[in-house]
């Protein structure tokens, strides 16, 4: 059933459906290590990592 319906979309849906395993990985690691890399190679506070955090998920959201 899912070769026939692989096999029914177009040729962008096929290259979509192949490379998002390869994205959704590791984007849970970019957030996940994201404030240890700040805090420790950057050198930013707890305080500094929150607000820059906060500020880039308001300008993704807008």
């Amino acid at each position: 059933m899912i070769y026939r319906v692989y096999k029914r979309v177009g040729r962008n849906a096929k290259v979509l459906i192949l490379t998002e395993p390869f994205w959704s990985i590791p984007m849970n690691w970019v957030f996940f290590y994201r404030p240890m890399f700040l805090s420790i190679i950057i050198g930013l506070s707890p305080i500094e990592i929150g607000l820059l955090i906060t500020m880039a998920n308001f300008f993704a959201s807008v």
